[in-house]
């Protein structure tokens, strides 16, 4: 049975029928299995569907008010952009033996935790670990929580971290405040993330805005254990990079800014730049060097469209096998152009900040 069906029907699910249980999961597997995803995924849009059913049951209303505020169009569209990505670790984490130990699952700009919250529920416990949530919105151990999205120092968003704490979740969620921008984060994830990892660790970043991309990609290159990757790139990197000249190395791939940087950016949620529609070939440009820029023949490049007609609907998957020793020698990759400078200014201000990690 179709969305557009039902609502054809005056069927309104969000607004008039919520307190039925079948109605409200019969609308929520329509929505998730929209389009060509669900008839990539059926069966994994089905089971994410059930797993929010289930928070819908199980949460206090307060908190799933929360979780499924905008009629659910958040929770809808994380499910959605989740659901090639927990396929792919489903896949490889029954590739692995037992005997490599517990895995590890990172979420590089967790936002909220939706994808760490799906993979608690889905994945056998006995073989995870925990599933770490990076963002740089997550408030500080010691500080005081944050009652929804409240404004942090110098007005930056706080994340209200009650879902992931107050919970009882199959697999242990834990959240860590990093900004994935400063190649100082990148080395603390290395040595205090990584590298004390019980087992293999699946790195899954899903839409990470220009530079964000290339620092998991360093990262899973150089990383220790890492076994499993999943990158959806968003937006491209703004013009800064172009006007300075700056060039990006991944593994033995170099690359200008030039050729991928856009100017635009969004305004209160508004986006002010070129006509999105005219940006399709220069993202795939984007995202065909982030694909070389890994040095593993077991990697691949897919198309999964999410919304019809829009040009973001790239992942980018790399599979290698276990090691305990890090790949690629733990240097700096470098950038050319003002991209030292901005290497040591980055250092330079970690250096007078506290550990995030």
């Amino acid at each position: 049975m179709e969305r557009d069906y039902l609502f054809g029907l005056g069927i309104d699910l969000v607004k008039q029928s919520l307190d039925h249980e079948e109605d409200f999961a019969v609308w929520l597997r329509c929505a998730l299995s929209e389009g060509d995803l669900g008839k990539q995924f059926p069966s994994l849009c089905q089971r994410l569907a059930e797993v929010a059913c289930s928070w819908r049951q199980r949460f206090d209303p307060p908190l799933w008010a929360r979780l499924a505020r905008d009629k659910c169009s958040t929770l809808i569209k994380e499910a959605r952009e989740a659901v090639p990505v927990i396929d792919f670790v489903i896949r490889h984490l029954g590739e692995l033996g037992e005997a490599h130990g517990q895995v590890t699952i990172v979420d590089l700009c967790s936002g909220l935790g939706f994808l760490g919250m799906f993979l608690s529920e889905l994945l056998p416990p006995e073989r995870v670990h925990v599933c770490l949530l990076l963002d740089q919105a997550w408030p500080l151990k010691g500080e005081n929580q944050p009652s929804e999205y409240s404004p942090g120092r110098r007005g930056r968003t706080r994340l209200n971290w009650d879902h992931i704490y107050q919970l009882a979740w199959p697999i242990p969620l834990v959240t860590r405040r990093c900004d994935l921008k400063l190649p100082s984060t990148h080395a603390q994830i290395l040595s205090r993330l990584l590298e004390p990892a019980p087992g293999p660790v699946f790195l899954l970043g899903i839409h990470l805005c220009g530079v964000l991309s290339i620092r998991a990609i360093e990262t899973f290159n150089r990383g220790p254990k890492c076994v499993g990757f999943v990158l959806k790139p968003c937006c491209l990197p703004s013009m800064h990079y172009a006007r300075q000249q700056v060039s990006w190395t991944l593994g033995s791939h170099t690359f200008a800014a030039a050729e991928v940087c856009c100017w635009g950016r969004y305004r209160q949620n508004r986006w002010t730049g070129p006509v999105k529609a005219t940006l399709g070939p220069r993202f795939r440009c984007w995202a065909e060097h982030l694909h070389r820029g890994i040095p593993w023949t077991s990697k691949a490049i897919s198309r999964v469209e999410l919304v019809e007609g829009h040009y973001q609907d790239t992942y980018l998957f790399a599979w290698r096998p276990y090691s305990t020793e890090p790949p690629l020698p733990l240097v700096a990759t470098p950038e050319v152009g003002s991209g030292v400078l901005w290497f040591r200014m980055c250092v330079a201000h970690f250096r007078r900040r506290p550990s995030m990690i």
